[in-house]
């Protein structure tokens, strides 16, 4: 009887054995199988982040001379350019990035130009105003280049200024949702120029004289 007993115990622990053996072999199989087979192991992740930068050469300065005023023109009397330079570079080759940004006109001087000294007409639509254009050179191949709306020409006066009126800081977001991409670490360089011009009105416009409006480009609300 003592017998019997003992062989039952003997082949309920190798049993028991058995199965844990076999539970424990599943479970490390179905784990190197999860593993093996993960989406993680052939994701492809930036090896560190991009770098965006943006610079000016050139500020946006203009006189505004009587000499300036002798004959109503849809030719501009006086113009001055700018630039807006910005570039993205991928941390490695082939991981591909891209950045939205805003393109703002930040007054310098307290001389500040904000409404037409007449009502302005579809024959003289401007008398100080704003365009630009972009050229994108590196990583031009993909949509996300850069944004394809240029700025068309606009009076100042247009826009929807921030801040205090005759304050250095005032701005304006001239484009909005500007866009670059890069898939290499030279990247891309978009150059944006922009021109800032003065235009004769045939009415009285001796409120500008003697003034100087100087302001510089700048990229802000940068999402990359």
């Amino acid at each position: 009887m003592v017998k019997k007993n003992n062989a039952i115990l003997i082949t309920t622990i190798t049993l028991m054995l058995v199965l844990v053996f076999s539970a424990t072999y599943a479970f490390f199989s179905i784990g190197a199988l999860n593993i093996t087979n993960s989406s993680l192991l052939n994701a492809t992740l930036p090896s560190s982040t991009s770098t965006f930068t943006s610079y000016s050469n050139n500020p946006l300065a203009l006189n505004v001379k009587l000499e300036d005023m002798v004959n109503a023109s849809n030719v501009a009397s006086v113009t001055d350019e700018g630039d807006l330079i910005v570039k993205l570079s991928s941390p490695a080759a082939g991981d591909q990035v891209y950045c939205t940004y805003d393109i703002r006109y930040i007054w310098d001087s307290t001389n500040q130009y904000t409404t037409p000294t007449q009502t302005l007409t579809s024959a003289y639509p401007f008398e100080l105003s704003i365009m630009g254009t972009a050229t994108a050179v590196g990583d031009t191949t993909n949509s996300y280049t850069y944004s394809s709306k240029n700025l068309a020409e606009k009076n100042l006066s247009s826009f929807t200024w921030n801040g205090t009126s005759g304050t250095a800081g005032r701005y304006a977001t001239l484009i909005s949702g500007a866009k670059i991409y890069s898939n290499t670490t030279s990247g891309t360089t978009v150059t944006w120029d922009f021109s800032l011009k003065f235009y004769t009105l045939p009415n009285d416009q001796s409120a500008l004289v003697g003034k100087n409006y100087t302001g510089h480009l700048s990229a802000a609300n940068i999402v990359c």
